[in-house]
């Protein structure tokens, strides 16, 4: 049923996808922090618009694809989100 106001949308770490900046399509651009492996995995900070931080995690095969580092600027696709209402 849709609803009309302000919502929060919340994705799951493993269910943001990154991709170079210039592949367009859907996304939102967002800037390497740092990566901090862990195990079999990658987990990034990301800088977001509105000063938030994002993570995502992704394989290290995954990472090392995309070549990037510190202050690369990527786009944040989300395979899978939740929208909940902002009101209260």
């Amino acid at each position: 049923m849709p609803q009309d106001g302000r919502a929060i949308a919340y994705v799951r770490p493993h269910d943001l996808a990154l991709v170079p900046a210039g592949a367009g399509g859907p996304g939102i651009d967002v800037a390497v922090r740092r990566a901090i492996p862990l195990g079999g995995t990658v987990r990034v900070e990301l800088a977001a618009p509105g000063d938030a931080v994002w993570e995502a995690e992704l394989t290290r095969s995954g990472w090392k694809a995309l070549g990037a580092d510190a202050g690369t600027t990527l786009r944040a696709v989300p395979r899978q989100l939740r929208v909940f209402s902002a009101q209260a």
